[in-house]
C-alpha cells in the first residue's frame, strides 16, 4: 500500500481507465460493432473527419479554403469544417493514420477524448488539495459520466466541454489566486475556436463559476479585495482568447446567424415542461434512459450519497449546496435550457456543466468518511428509499424499470449497507476502500452498459459494424465516380 501511494494519480486513473473502458466497450466489440453511430456517426463526422485526414495529408485538390458543392446545396468548406473538425486539436491526430485506417482512428479519438476529460478533472482538482483516493475516485466518476458514454459514440465532438470546462475553471482559479492569467487566455483560445456552441454555453458556466467564487471569497472575508483588478485580468483573458481564435469564430457565427435554426420561438413556447418531463425525472437520477430534452444525468450511487451528505450540512457547506439548488430550479425550467441552448428551444445539455460539481462533491465525501455519523446513514437510507418510492408513485404504483436500472438501485443500497457495517465493524481503512472503490467501478460499468447494450442484454444495435463504414465511404458514390460518357455527334456541313 505505501508503494502505491507513490504512484501519480494520473497513473493509476491511467490503469483504471483502461479497464473499465474495455469492460464497458466489450459488449460492441464482442459483437463486432463499432463506436460509430449509424445516424450522424456516417453520415456527418466520419465523412467530415475522412476529408480532413486527405487535406491534412496533401491527398486531392480540396482545401480548407473554397466552395465544395459535395456540402449540402453547395457551401464554403471553411465555416463547415470549423464547425466540425478544424477547432478539435484531437483532430489534428488524425494524420498520423493511413488514409485505410480512418474507422480505427475515428474511433481511437473518441477514446483519447474520454481519457482526456479525466486528466482535465485532476489539473483542476489538484489545486483543492484532497487526498489521492479522492482524486482518483474524482477523475473516474467525471470521466465515465453517462453523459460522456452515450454521447461520446453519437457526436465525439461534444465531449470536449468536458475538458475545456475543468480548465476553464483552473485558468479562473489561478488568477483568484493572484496568478499569471495567460494559461486562461490560451484555454479560452482553444475552447471557442474548438466550437462555437459549446464555446457559447462554457462561457456562461464560467461567468456563473467566476461570480459564485467570488461571492465565496467575499463570505469569508467581508471585504470586496481586488475587485477591480479581478475584472482587468479575466477581461484581459477573454479578449486575447477571442481574438486568437477570431479566424475561426467570425465564419461560424455568421453561418449561424443565418442557419434554420434560429429564428425560433424561445424555448418552444414554453414556461414549463410536459408532466411527462417531470414523472421521468427521479429515475434518470441514477440512470439515464430515455433523455427528455437532453436530461442525462446517470449519477454514480456514490456521487448521490456525496449530494445527500452536503445537503445535511447545509451550512458548512453553504458554497456547494447553492450551486445545487441552482441546478434543481434549472432542470425544472425550459426558459434555464433555452437560455443554454443559445436561446433557442429547451435543451439541457448544459448539464454536462454539473458534472464538475458533482465529482467535487464525491471527492468530499471520500475525504469526509470519518466523520460519517448515524444520522447520515439515516439519511442515506431514508432518501434512497423515498427516492424509490417518489419513483413507484410517479408511475403508477409500479415499478416499471429496466434491469440495468434495478441493478443501479440495488448497487446504492450495498453502498449504504457498506457504510453501515465498515462504521460497526470497525474495519481498516484499506478494506472500506476496497469496497466502496470495487461497488464504485461496479455502478460506473452499468452506466456504460447503458450505452453500449439494449435494455435486454444484446449490443447496442445503433452502432454500425466493424468495417461497414469504411465499405460505405469507399461506395459513396457507387462508382459514378468512374463512369465516363461519350456521345459522337456527327454534323454535315453543306
Amino acid at each position: 500500500m505505501r508503494h502505491l501511494g507513490k504512484v501519480p494519480v494520473w497513473i493509476t486513473y491511467t490503469v483504471a481507465f483502461i479497464i473499465l473502458t474495455c469492460i464497458i466497450y466489450s459488449p460492441l466489440f464482442l459483437d463486432g460493432r463499432s463506436l460509430i453511430w449509424t445516424v450522424d456517426g456516417i453520415s456527418q463526422h466520419l465523412p467530415i473527419l475522412t476529408a480532413f485526414q486527405k487535406m491534412l495529408k496533401g491527398i486531392g485538390t480540396q482545401s480548407l479554403f473554397g466552395w465544395s458543392w459535395n456540402l449540402g446545396l453547395g457551401a464554403d468548406q471553411m465555416t463547415t469544417f470549423a464547425y466540425y473538425v478544424v477547432g478539435d486539436p484531437f483532430n489534428y491526430l488524425v494524420a498520423l493514420f493511413p488514409t485505410t485506417k480512418i474507422e480505427f482512428a475515428y474511433q481511437f479519438l473518441i477514446l483519447i477524448r474520454l481519457y482526456a476529460t479525466g486528466l482535465a478533472f485532476l489539473t483542476f482538482a489538484r489545486i483543492w488539495h484532497f487526498s489521492r483516493l479522492s482524486l482518483l475516485i474524482g477523475s473516474l466518476t467525471y470521466t465515465f459520466t453517462a453523459f460522456a458514454l452515450h454521447i461520446g459514440m453519437h457526436h465525439p465532438f461534444f465531449l470536449l466541454p468536458l475538458i475545456f470546462f475543468p480548465l476553464l475553471c483552473w485558468g479562473i482559479e489561478r488568477v483568484f489566486r493572484g496568478k499569471s492569467w495567460w494559461p486562461l487566455a490560451i484555454v479560452i483560445a482553444i475552447t471557442v475556436a474548438s466550437n462555437v456552441y459549446f464555446a457559447y454555453v462554457l462561457a456562461l458556466g464560467s461567468v456563473i463559476y467566476t461570480i459564485w467564487r467570488y461571492w465565496q471569497q467575499y463570505r469569508q472575508t467581508k471585504t470586496y479585495a481586488r475587485f477591480w483588478q479581478l475584472i482587468y485580468h479575466l477581461l484581459s483573458a477573454v479578449l486575447v482568447g477571442v481574438a486568437c481564435a477570431a479566424v475561426l469564430v467570425i465564419p461560424t457565427v455568421l453561418a449561424m446567424l443565418h442557419s434554420t435554426r434560429t429564428g425560433g420561438q424561445f424555448a418552444n413556447g414554453l414556461s414549463l415542461y410536459p408532466l411527462s418531463y417531470y414523472i421521468a425525472l427521479p429515475n434518470l437520477v441514477l440512470n439515464s434512459d430515455g433523455m427528455p430534452f437532453w436530461v442525462i444525468l446517470g449519477i454514480s450511487s456514490l456521487t448521490w450519497l456525496a449530494i445527500l451528505h452536503s445537503l445535511r450540512h447545509f451550512k458548512q457547506r453553504w458554497d456547494l449546496n447553492s450551486l445545487l439548488i441552482i441546478l434543481l430550479v434549472g432542470l425544472l425550467l425550459p426558459a434555464v435550457a433555452a437560455t443554454f441552448n443559445v436561446l433557442s428551444s429547451p435543451s439541457n445539455r448544459w448539464l454536462l456543466l454539473s458534472t464538475l460539481l458533482f465529482s467535487v462533491l464525491t471527492m468530499r465525501l471520500i475525504d469526509d468518511w470519518k466523520k460519517l455519523d448515524s444520522w447520515d446513514y439515516r439519511l442515506f437510507l431514508g432518501a434512497s428509499v423515498g427516492l424509490i418510492i417518489i419513483i413507484w408513485v410517479v408511475n403508477g404504483f409500479t415499478f416499471n424499470v429496466s434491469a440495468r436500472d434495478l441493478i443501479s438501485y440495488i448497487l446504492l443500497f450495498v453502498l449504504i449497507t457498506w457504510f453501515i457495517r465498515s462504521s460497526a465493524m470497525h474495519l481498516s481503512r484499506l478494506t472500506l476502500i476496497i469496497g466502496c472503490f470495487t461497488l464504485l467501478c461496479l455502478n460506473l460499468i452499468n452506466t456504460g452498459f447503458g450505452a453500449t447494450m439494449t435494455s435486454s442484454g444484446v449490443a447496442n444495435p445503433q452502432q454500425l459494424y466493424r468495417g461497414s463504414a469504411t465499405s460505405w465511404i469507399n461506395k459513396y458514390l457507387d462508382g459514378a465516380q468512374k463512369l465516363y460518357r461519350v456521345m459522337i455527334i456527327s454534323i454535315e456541313l453543306h
